[in-house]
This record gives structure tokens, sequence and C-alpha cells, in this order.
């Protein structure tokens, strides 16, 4: 195992299996489905709200209200954190591959967001841009940028909500790749909603594209786009039946020994306010996918495979200053190295609010599971801990702690990391 002693070197190619999780992972699959799950029974109410400002680990309700030219609301955020990490992943100039590093850094990280409010209907726009820097690497690499849109229409039967983002992400990888990995990531998405009664519908289509800066990732850029279809009955004002159909298309740009993969998925479940106290969805089905052979793919074949699939979280305010949150996740992801890759994810959280709701201090475990069919098994479990100081209904300081452990099936590429960061963050 990875102990994080400085200098040691590591062999670049490590396993298959985590570079299909990095490279793709659960974001890419599930870029078309509808949001029950992240909103935890609250994606009404979220769509009728301001999006926070969010930086780094803080989060501020937007508060300025004076209107630029009489139409928009412009909002301004950004945090400064400095930390520490003793098991970084850095390019080996004088030797093939990486080697590990104990290192201090530091973020800067700012945005501007314009929103625009006509009675229930929203629009914002949003600029961010972020740059880190890990001090014994001498150069600014980690520049980040993000431009997002977001458009709410609500009418009392109908409403119709539109999004579109390009990020470029910029981060140390943990296994396999060297150095740092820069990716740029377009994505889109529209849906629209009529309700009659007790009974609605969704309809929506959405993509998502993503492309390497490197060179020796460019085989792993990859499209998927596809519609998803939801109908849902109130079994009360605040609590839904639902049922929905999901559909991907995967394709790569540059591997001609595999095409892509095509992507069916149903669930039903209910998604709401079960008491006053407890919101959750739950969301349970099955997945198909067939893996397609490219025009040079020898040896490659097209593959199969369906499984069961469940998406369940769940929030409870167990005392008026404390909410426990949990979820449970299992999912069917596309893997380069086989027919699938089959990933069970938990995590479990506590937020305690203090002095007078000033100070938030929040704990959290996760453990994640991922097997291929050829065996290959991936673990990873993570815990931490952050305090945040409201100063202001504007300005907060923070603290966080993250530990992370992976073990596998390839020994030289388990590690464990420790990080610590302290931050000031700002939005109005």
């Amino acid at each position: 195992m990875r102990t994080g002693r400085p200098g040691r070197r590591l062999p670049l190619p490590g396993c298959a299996l985590v570079t299909a999780l990095a490279a793709l992972g659960p974001a890419a699959a599930r870029a078309q489905e509808f949001g029950d799950f992240d909103h935890t029974g609250q994606l009404e109410e979220a769509r009728r709200r301001a999006t926070p400002l969010r930086a780094g680990p803080h989060a501020f309700e937007p508060s300025l209200q004076y209107k630029l030219l009489g139409v928009t609301t412009p909002h301004v955020f950004g945090a400064l954190s400095a930390g520490y990490t003793d098991n970084l992943l850095r390019a080996d100039k004088d030797a093939p591959g990486v080697r590990l590093v104990r290192d201090t850094f530091g973020r800067a990280e700012a945005g501007l967001r314009l929103d625009t409010h006509l009675t229930d209907h929203r629009i914002e726009l949003e600029y961010r841009a972020g740059v880190t820097e890990y001090v014994r690497s001498g150069a600014f690499d980690t520049h980040e940028h993000l431009v997002r849109g977001r458009l709410d229409l609500i009418f009392n039967d109908a409403s119709a909500h539109a999004d579109a983002s390009y990020a470029r992400t910029a981060y140390p990888q943990t296994i396999q790749l060297r150095g740092i990995v820069r990716a740029d990531t377009y994505s889109a998405n529209a849906w629209g909603e009529a309700r009659w009664n007790r009974f609605g519908a969704r309809v929506a289509l959405g993509g998502r594209r993503v492309e390497f800066r490197e060179r020796a990732l460019r085989p792993l850029e990859h499209r998927a786009f596809g519609p998803s279809l939801q109908v849902y009955f109130r079994v009360s004002p605040k609590l839904r039946a639902v049922l929905e159909y999901n559909y991907q298309r995967l394709r790569f740009d540059h591997r001609r020994d595999l095409e892509g993969f095509d992507v069916h998925q149903v669930r039903g479940g209910v998604d709401g306010e079960v008491t006053p106290k407890l919101t959750a969805s739950v969301k349970l089905g099955g997945a198909f996918q067939r893996i397609e052979a490219g025009s040079a793919g020898a040896g490659v074949r097209d593959r199969e495979f369906a499984g069961f699939v469940a998406e369940v979280s769940a929030r409870w305010e167990v005392l008026p200053r404390t909410q426990v949150s949990g979820s449970y996740r299992r999912s069917i992801d596309p893997s380069l190295s086989s027919t699938h890759l089959l990933s069970d994810d938990l995590e479990l959280s506590v937020a305690q609010r203090l002095f007078d709701e000033k100070v938030t201090a929040r704990a959290f475990a996760g453990y994640t599971h991922s097997v291929v069919d050829r065996g290959l098994h991936l673990n990873r479990f993570r815990t931490g801990a952050a305090v945040t100081y409201l100063i202001r209904e504007w300005l907060s300081v923070g603290a966080v702690y993250e530990f992370s452990r992976l073990t596998s099936g390839a020994p030289s590429d388990d590690f464990e990391v420790h990080t610590v960061m302290v931050s000031v963050g700002a939005g109005l």
C-alpha cells in the first residue's frame, strides 16, 4: 500500500478498472436523469429558489438586491484556501512514471452570477474561475473555469427547465495517470413538464461531451446523449409515486476497437416529504447495457449485461438543529476493460448547528465497492469532518479534514491519503 513517502516512484500502467472509473464515471452515465435523488425530495421547491453561491466549502444565499440596469441582479463570490496533503502523485521528470510527495497547496477562486427573476420564472448566468498551486510543483498547473446557464419557467399546469455548462477541470490523478489531468466537459439538458390533477409527466433530452487535454487520454474522449421520460402520481401534496425510463447512447471519438455503449434503465419509486421532518427519494429498477465493438476491434466483440440498480436517499431532522442524511446507490456504468462496471456506494452524514446557528459542524463516512466481470474489485473508504463559522450572512471561515483509502486487485495501486484545509469565503 502506498504510504505517502516522498520520492517513491510508481509504475505508470496501474489498474484498468480505475481508468474506466475515473474517465467515464457515474456522472457521464447519469447525465440525462432527473434530479430527484440529488435534491432528496425537494426538486420542485429548489427550482423556485436561487442556486446557492458556492465557493470551496462555503455556501451563501444570494443577498444583494441591487438590479443592474433595472433588470438583473449581480452576485459575486469567492474563497481563499490553504491546505496540506500527504500522498500526492506528481510527474517525475527524471524517471518514467510518477512519484509520491507530501505537499502544501493554496487555492483561490472567484465568480460572478447574474440573476433575473420574473414572477415564478428564473434565469441564471454564471462564470467562475479557480487555480490551485501545489508548492513543490512550482507552476500554476490547475487553472479551472466554469460557465453555466439555468432557465426555469413555471406556470400553473406546466413548466420547463433548461441548463447548459462548460467546465475546464484540472486535478492530480491518484492512479495510473501522470501529473495533472485536464478535461473539458460540455453538457446541456432540457425538459418540459405537464400536470393534470394528481398526475404529471416530464419529457427530457440531454447530452454531455468530455475532452482531455493530454494526448495519451484522447482514446477516452466521448459524447453521451439521450432522452428520459418520467410519469408520476401525487400520493399527497408533497409526496409522489414515480416511474421513469432513461436511455443513453455513449460513443468514443477516437477509439477504433470500441465504438461505445447503449444503456437503457427503468426505475420506479417514491419521492418527496414523508413526514414534516423526513424527506426521501427511493428509486429501484433495472438497467440493460450493450457494448458495440468498433471497426478495428480485433478480439473485441459486442457484449451485453443487465442488472439491478437503485438510488435511495433520505434526510431526517432529528432535532431542530440536528440533521442526519444517508444515501445508497447501485449503478451499472460503462467499463473499458469489461462488460460492465458494477458499483455500490453508501454514505452517511450528520450536521449540527451551534451558537445561534452561526456554526455548523458536519461529519461523514462513505464506502464504495466496484467490480467488473473479470473479478477485479476496487474498494474505497472515505471519511471526514468540516466546521464553518458564519461571521456575517455574506462571510464565513471554515476547516475541512478528509481521509481516503483505496484497495484493489493490484497492490501497487492501493493508497491512502490525509488532507487538511482551512479557508475563508464570501458571497453577496
